[in-house]
């Protein structure tokens, strides 16, 4: 994942660049094309963010944790500590979603119809089936 990910957020550290220059503006397709990039690339940067951020609650949590003495502090960041490695886990789960490659077609509408016809019980319980996906 690591590898995909400094990928990723240098591609977004380039484009915010570019979409910085004055220039950019004046090829509309190109500057429209850098947007929608940028656009998908936010949300891998913003948990990236996240995920940084839970990294170094626990460590200072960790290291709280072993400083502490007080009985009732102690349990107060193990309980801490056992949230953020959740949140931890949740936030890797999202970025390796948000790194999965993208299908050219993921952002096209389709559009579905289903008509009725011969076929009697094989086709009702066709119909029942599509209805449970």
């Amino acid at each position: 994942m690591s590898k995909k990910l400094t990928r990723a957020l240098d591609r977004y550290r380039e484009i915010e660049a570019i979409l910085a220059s004055p220039g950019v503006s004046s090829d509309p397709e190109t500057y429209a094309n850098l947007t929608k990039e940028y656009s998908s690339l936010a949300s891998i940067a913003s948990k990236s963010e996240e995920y940084s951020k839970a990294e170094s609650e626990i460590g200072d949590l960790t290291a709280l944790l072993q400083s502490e003495r007080d009985p009732d502090l102690k349990s107060l960041c193990e309980n801490e500590l056992r949230d953020a490695k959740a949140r931890l886990d949740a936030l890797e789960n999202e970025l390796n979603a948000l790194l999965l490659p993208k299908d050219p077609d993921d952002d096209k509408n389709v559009i579905v119809e289903i008509r009725a016809g011969a076929g009697g019980e094989e086709a009702a319980l066709f119909v029942a089936d599509l209805f449970r996906m």
